[in-house]
């Protein structure tokens, strides 16, 4: 009986641990015909240079293409030097919050795909996004997203990065894009559903 309620556990964390794991089927023109494999990720700050190399064995190691990172706490300068050198991957960083700690966010996207984005932007060190202009005319927009983990004095802030949200999903759909949201949103579900 211990065994099996071991067992369930280990199922339920490799089911919770693959549910951020997005995989995506591309029109026949895509990249080898494989799946885009999409993940999200709060790596709870990317200074140590140790922690930076483990994310990239595991992007490297689980096939990943795209990778969102929330809470970087990087600063501008550091973000700009992370991963520069790599031969297989680009990293995209938005950190132009007043404080690193707590914020931050990035994208590391494959070399095979990175060679189609045509656009990136941030806001407030909470959101990235890139747009991917594809073969066979396909347009895709990946949002990464962080969102602060309190509302307490920051109503109007977060409302602000909502508002952007919402404004950034109309752009992309008005061109026709197709759309990934992504991130660490902070949301407190079963308290949410209780409320309601």
């Amino acid at each position: 009986m211990n065994l099996q309620n071991n067992n369930n556990i280990t199922q339920n964390n490799n089911t919770n641990r693959n549910k951020n794991r997005i995989n995506i089927r591309l029109p026949p023109s895509n990249i080898n015909n494989k799946p885009l494999r999409v993940v999200t990720h709060n790596v709870q700050g990317l200074t140590d240079p140790t922690k930076q190399k483990q994310l990239l064995d595991t992007i490297y190691l689980d096939n990943i293409n795209i990778m969102g990172l929330s809470e970087t706490k990087l600063n501008p300068t550091a973000s700009k030097y992370i991963f520069k050198n790599n031969q297989h991957y680009k990293a995209y960083f938005n950190n132009d919050s007043t404080s690193p700690t707590g914020s931050g966010v990035g994208i590391v996207i494959d070399n095979s795909y990175a060679k189609y984005i045509q656009k990136i932007n941030g806001y407030k060190g909470r959101m990235i996004y890139i747009d991917l202009y594809m073969k066979g005319r396909m347009k895709l927009r990946i949002i990464q997203v962080y969102l602060p983990a309190s509302s307490t004095g920051l109503r109007e802030y977060t409302l602000d990065l909502y508002n952007y949200i919402e404004k950034t999903i109309i752009e992309a759909t008005r061109t026709k894009s197709r759309i990934i949201l992504m991130g660490d949103f902070n949301i407190q579900y079963e308290k949410y559903i209780k409320y309601y």
